[in-house]
């Protein structure tokens, strides 16, 4: 079950500080095998609620549940797919740690996270570049 109560996220512009509502008291309770679809225009908060239902972001009121668990632990222990349209990798983690994060996130044993991040970055040329920040 997915469970949104009074769920709000704001921004702040990065222009004289104004606040930016991206969603603003969304309420919904949307059943286990239950299939919605989200539309809307630009700006309209679509990416703000996947972002909020992935863990990637924290609401700024409200509260968001998946099968009664804050979204993070749940995403980490179930896996979710997910495309951006854009990808936005924090810049402050460096080339190993969003590669270990992913393979977390890609359910690797953890166990066998540093073997495989150390596969991927040797596969991908990327072994001389693993403590450069990404951008």
């Amino acid at each position: 079950m997915i469970e949104l109560k009074g769920l709000s996220k704001t921004y702040r512009s990065l222009l004289g500080g104004r606040v930016v509502p991206a969603l603003d008291d969304l309420t919904l309770t949307l059943a286990r095998g239950e299939v919605v679809g989200v539309a809307g225009p630009n700006g309209a908060g679509k990416t703000t609620l996947i972002s909020l239902l992935l863990g990637y972001l924290a609401p700024t009121s409200g509260s968001l549940l998946l099968e009664g668990q804050a979204p993070r632990p749940w995403i980490e222990r179930h896996g979710a797919a997910y495309l951006a349209e854009l990808i936005a990798i924090p810049g402050q983690w460096s080339v190993e740690a969003a590669m270990r994060r992913y393979a977390v996130l890609a359910q690797v044993p953890a166990g066998r996270v540093s073997e495989r991040v150390e596969t991927l970055l040797r596969d991908f040329g990327l072994a001389d570049q693993r403590g450069k920040r990404v951008r």
